[in-house]
């Protein structure tokens, strides 16, 4: 999995750390254009995801790993 750049949280301007969401179980999806109608059969777009925890507030953003492969096709 690639590594994001780690800003300070948002919310409290401390540490966040990187972690993996569910050991890779859980992604963003977007459906293909020319998917045939029913959805999760014709394909879809998918990148998996990559969590930013702040180690003091508990703030937490989700991030697509490769969000070029998330454009519609």
């Amino acid at each position: 999995m690639s590594e994001i750049e780690v800003a300070p949280c948002p919310k409290c301007e401390e540490n966040r750390t990187t972690v993996e969401v569910l050991h890779g179980g859980l992604y963003f999806n977007q459906p293909k254009k020319n998917a045939g109608g029913v959805l999760g059969l014709g394909g879809e777009n998918t990148s998996s995801i990559q969590a930013l925890v702040c180690s003091n507030c508990g703030y937490a953003e989700l991030d697509a790993v490769e969000p070029d492969k998330l454009i519609p096709d």
